[in-house]
């Protein structure tokens, strides 16, 4: 097999490094275009979810991976939870801001909660704190307000408020809710994610018991040769 020198590789990294480049570039122009063209379309149906009650409590309660994330408390202040958008920065979308509008409850002062996430060549995504002016005794971020996310959890797995998140810098979650809870929206709000999950259960479970009946019937085929 002949040798190929150090140089040689060098150059094809460079090469790789270079499309991958253009590709980023390329993702990012498509990006701005995307963004471009839905936007008035997210506003109209904006203007069409606010006409729904409790459309956005409806989003978080139905979603299949949010429930991990909140407590029964967070469900409590989602109830007030009027509106959720997402802007993205025309120049570059990879940095966006999240906003929560609420009505009027007696959990906090502010009218908006927002989350920025800002994007970085060489640290990734990440999100800006932001402080949630919490009404006197009602702060779910406090150690007194802890609980537990299901009845069966010990003592020491007692979680975080959801509302804890706005104060880090944690940018996951931002991610989630930026590009599958807004944008898919509506599915969730009817359950269809829902629906999903619990039809590959179902198929998950026919296939078993189908592999259970196969196992059964195998020494039956075999008794009846003797």
């Amino acid at each position: 097999m002949p040798e190929i020198s150090e140089t040689a590789l060098k150059v094809i990294e460079e090469d790789l490094a270079q499309i991958a480049k253009e590709v980023a570039d390329a993702e990012l122009v498509i990006a701005k275009k995307r963004n471009e063209v839905m936007k008035p379309i997210f506003e109209k149906r904006r203007a069409a979810f606010k006409q729904i009650p409790s459309f956005w409590p409806q989003v978080f309660e139905n979603h299949h991976a949010f429930g991990s994330f909140l407590d029964e408390n967070d469900g409590a202040v989602l109830k007030h939870l009027t509106d959720l958008w997402v802007e993205h920065d025309p120049e570059n979308p990879r940095n966006y801001k999240i906003t929560f509008t609420f009505s009027d409850n007696d959990y906090f002062k502010n009218k908006e909660l927002v989350k920025e996430v800002v994007f970085d060549e060489n640290d990734g995504p990440t999100s800006k704190a932001f402080k949630i002016e919490w009404k006197e005794g009602k702060d779910l971020t406090s150690k007194g307000s802890k609980r537990k996310r299901g009845a069966e959890d010990d003592a020491e797995d007692d979680e975080e408020s959801f509302f804890a998140w706005f104060a880090g810098e944690d940018a996951s979650l931002a991610d989630m809710i930026a590009e599958d809870v807004f944008p898919e929206a509506f599915s969730h709000y009817l359950g269809e994610s829902m629906n999903d999950d619990s039809d590959l259960e179902s198929v998950d479970l026919e296939e078993d018991d189908e592999d259970e009946e196969d196992e059964d019937e195998e020494p039956k085929k075999k008794s009846a040769k003797k």
